[in-house]
């Protein structure tokens, strides 16, 4: 009997499902997309390397993408008339991105 295995088919999302399956916070995106939907997605899916310090998205920038983080660290920084302020430090597993989603 055939049938068909997706693995067999994409193994480059591998680490990004991986990272995604160990987001154990309460809005992750494992609750929602199991690893096998991953698999119907990936073609849609551009991996990008990012050097320290790169900005990603700019504070007021009209980005309409979806990041998902597979490893490494994010800090998310917020200009302020004090200047710059931490607003957070995301993970492996995290989605950033189009506020919508």
């Amino acid at each position: 009997m055939n049938t068909y295995n997706p693995l067999a088919q994409n193994t480059a999302i591998n680490g990004l499902i991986t990272a995604i399956s160990r987001n154990t916070e309460d809005k992750a995106l494992s609750r929602h997309l199991g690893a096998q939907s991953w698999y119907i997605v990936a073609d849609y899916l551009h991996p990008q390397e990012h050097e320290r310090g790169h900005v990603l998205i700019s504070q007021g920038a009209q980005d309409r993408k979806l990041y998902f983080l597979e490893s490494g660290n994010l800090k998310v920084d917020v200009k302020t008339d004090k200047g710059l302020m931490q607003l957070a430090i995301l993970g492996a597993g995290t989605v950033v991105g189009e506020g919508s989603f």
